[in-house]
This record gives structure tokens, C-alpha cells and sequence, in this order.
């Protein structure tokens, strides 16, 4: 996302990861720019937001960490009773 003037040169710096600061300058004119950073519907709940990307937790996948891991068991895990 860029800042409403394009025609300034700008560069931007993530503040905690929450918020987005954009520094514009041209001439003798400088504005500041202020964005809040989100992630896809806010990581549903199962990760965190970092630069506008979900970092899922161990268990859940996905651009939104919408999706749970399937978890697959081995030979020694199952258990057969007669």
C-alpha cells in the first residue's frame, strides 16, 4: 500500500508490527503516514500477525491459519486389541 501522494518520495518503517509509518519528503515538505498492519481475518485466532503475515501456530496452516494440520500417527501408535 502506498501513501496518497505518489509523487513524494517516501520510504516506510514497521512500528511493534502493528503499525505501518511512512516517511514522505519533497522539497520542503514532509508528511508522516500512518497504516495499521493486518493480517487475513487476524490469523483466526491460531497464530500471530507479523508484517501483515500470519505466523500459524504448530498445529494450523494457511495464509490465515484457517487450516488445522492433519497429525499422523505410526505403526507403534496404534493399538489393536482381539
Amino acid at each position: 500500500m502506498l501513501p496518497p501522494c505518489s509523487s513524494l518520495v517516501c520510504s516506510h518503517i514497521y512500528l511493534n508490527n502493528i503499525l505501518k509509518l511512512w516517511l514522505c519528503v519533497k522539497a520542503n515538505l514532509t508528511l508522516l503516514f500512518f497504516f495499521l498492519v493486518s493480517c487475513p481475518d487476524s490469523c483466526n485466532g491460531n497464530g500471530i500477525c507479523v508484517f501483515s503475515v500470519c505466523q500459524c501456530d504448530s498445529n494450523y496452516m494457511g495464509n490465515a491459519c484457517e487450516e488445522r494440520k492433519l497429525v499422523l500417527c505410526s505403526d507403534t501408535d496404534l493399538k489393536i486389541e482381539y
